[in-house]
């Protein structure tokens, strides 16, 4: 298969605080739990979301202490726990 020949489902659709730059998971892990999204702007701006990468369900959300703050999303993923 070509590279250009993939494609991608959408699985389902979550209401997030606001549009973001990103969205991760912990690749060194496909088990791993947790899906962060940033929230640069919208209601919850310089805020991210922690939600199940099952149910999809919000678990958790961060109040950055500043906007850059949220630009540093992937030292935030490798922690253990909530």
């Amino acid at each position: 298969m070509r590279k250009r020949d993939i494609y991608f489902l959408v699985i389902a659709s979550i209401p997030t605080g606001g549009p973001g730059l990103f969205v991760r998971s912990y690749s060194k892990n496909p088990e791993y739990p947790y899906v962060w999204a940033d929230t640069a702007f919208g209601e919850h701006h310089d805020e991210i979301e922690v939600y199940d990468a099952h149910t999809f369900a919000l678990l958790k959300r961060i109040k950055a202490d500043t906007p850059s703050a949220v630009s540093n999303i992937g030292i935030r993923i490798e922690e253990l726990g909530l």
